[in-house]
């Protein structure tokens, strides 16, 4: 019975040493290695921060721009299954807007992503997840879709276009 006893509470005093330890190796492991999320989209009413970006046709774009109607941008990742789920609504209600106030930017991907439908609705740039057409509007999410108004400042913001108000076809 002496012998059961010593062995219950030896066991007790391990298994509580483990405990903390795997508490300590936790905690250290959050310091070293703090979870970053991505920025929350630009908030309505914030201007569209600086950015240069060469769309697939040659053309060279930036917030400047954008500037002197509503612009629509839409940000799209191959591969994505929502991404590909709202790039035709996408691409029907920039179907009625002026292609100069469309603005479609496939991140991480190619030219080849962005099919003709696309590129005959909307200037279509192909950046990485790092150009600065990407941190414009701080789109880390995809789909996410962007109505600027006259001034370049975000006047809707949704991750579909049902999501946007009906942009005054010019």
């Amino acid at each position: 019975m002496p012998y059961l006893t010593v062995a219950v509470v030896l066991l007790a005093v391990l298994g509580m040493l483990n405990l903390l330890l795997t508490l300590a190796i936790i905690r250290r492991m959050r310091t070293m290695n703090p979870v970053q999320l991505p920025p929350e989209p630009l908030p309505i009413g914030s201007a569209i921060r600086p950015f240069t970006a060469a769309t697939i046709d040659g053309q060279t774009l930036s917030e400047h721009d954008l500037r002197g109607g509503q612009t629509l941008v839409g940000y799209f990742s191959p591969g994505c299954p929502p991404c590909e789920a709202a790039l035709p609504r996408f691409v029907t209600y920039a179907a009625g807007l002026d292609r100069e106030r469309v603005l479609a930017v496939i991140v991480d991907g190619t030219a080849a992503d962005a099919a003709d439908d696309l590129a005959a609705v909307a200037r279509v740039v192909v950046a990485s997840e790092r150009d600065s057409v990407v941190d414009a509007l701080s789109a880390h999410g995809y789909p996410a879709v962007f109505l600027l108004d006259e001034d370049g400042r975000v006047a809707a913001a949704d991750t579909t276009v049902e999501g946007l108000p009906m942009v005054t076809a010019r």
